[in-house]
């Protein structure tokens, strides 16, 4: 297996280890169950882990296929990809420290889904 290979499935599991958390955290518990504070805590640090991972071997995978000479559909599709790694990011951190939260973690959850789908064209 090669290293770009290896990075490709990383960067997989962290990805459907994410989605995944998020519709098992969603779907599976209670609605009070979802707003508690400690328990919410210890979740958004493994999906912390898991979106730094997916980022970082996202961006080695890029630099390793030496992306900027892939041209400008490659590239639309990797920098929205990264920019809706970033949000979500950017929501988990909100979520966690709302009342709102659950609203926000639904919208991560369809905002990752956009993000699968959008890799799907490359």
């Amino acid at each position: 297996m090669s290293g770009y290979e290896l990075l490709r499935w990383l960067h997989i599991v962290c990805m459907i280890g994410l989605l995944g958390g998020f519709l098992v955290y969603q779907l599976g518990l209670s609605y009070p169950s979802r707003i508690d504070a400690a328990d919410l805590r210890g979740v958004t640090r493994v999906w912390n882990i898991l979106l730094l991972g997916g980022l970082i071997t996202g961006l080695s995978m890029y630099a390793q296929v030496k992306g900027h000479t892939l041209g400008p559909h490659f590239n639309g599709v990797i920098a929205v990809k990264f920019s809706i790694l970033i949000a979500v990011g950017g929501l988990l951190a909100l979520a966690k420290r709302r009342s709102r939260g659950d609203g926000l973690r639904w919208l991560s959850i369809a905002l990752l889904l956009v993000a699968s789908l959008a890799a799907f064209t490359l």
